[in-house]
């Protein structure tokens, strides 16, 4: 850490790592210098790619139902609201869906269950889930849906229009998001 010369100013740092270039576009934006910035390997994402030889268990012969895997939020009422507007969603479609719910593990002890008609809940580890979901439903900052996307699964990320998308597949261009709006 270095003081700026002359000045009272906090200590500033000689790099800052980050893990994406949307940090680094967003650090230099703010100011930053330019060699600052240290691209990393952001660590929650290292095994992310290991999912991407899952092989996918078929639907049974004559299922006509689509296997959704929700992953949660951490905070309890994004969830909620999350799972809300699925429940929305599924009582205007005419899809069929065999639901299983994967709580973020910052959420225990929560009956999610309870805001979703006919939905289980399940703990098991995602590349467990992953053979056996046709589709995924994530919260906006949950990893799990840059992992179902490392698996090659269908993504499609919850946004409260009230929050900041911070999702990790934000800059993937072939990331979906939907948000409450879109079933208003």
């Amino acid at each position: 850490l270095a003081r700026p010369q002359g000045t009272s100013a906090p200590p500033e740092p000689d790099k800052i790592a980050v893990n994406s270039p949307v940090s680094r576009r967003t650090l230099r934006q703010s100011g930053y210098p330019g060699q600052r910035p240290v691209p990393v390997e952001a660590l929650r994402y290292e095994k992310s790619s290991r999912h991407g030889k899952i092989q996918h268990q078929n639907p049974k012969a004559g299922q006509k139902k689509t296997r959704l895997l929700v992953l949660t939020d951490f905070d309890k009422k994004r969830s909620e609201r999350q799972l809300e507007v699925l429940q929305r969603f599924l009582n205007d479609s005419r899809v069929r869906f065999d639901i299983t719910i994967k709580p973020h593990p910052a959420t225990k002890g929560v009956q999610f269950s309870t805001y979703c008609r006919n939905s289980t809940v399940s703990h098991q580890p995602l590349r467990v889930l992953f053979k056996k979901t046709d589709m995924v439903f994530a919260s906006n900052s949950t990893t799990g849906a840059l992992d179902a996307f490392c698996a090659k699964l269908p993504v499609v990320t919850f946004l409260d229009p009230s929050r900041l998308n911070m999702s990790p597949m934000r800059e993937i261009k072939k990331a979906h998001f939907a948000s409450y709006r879109d079933w208003e």
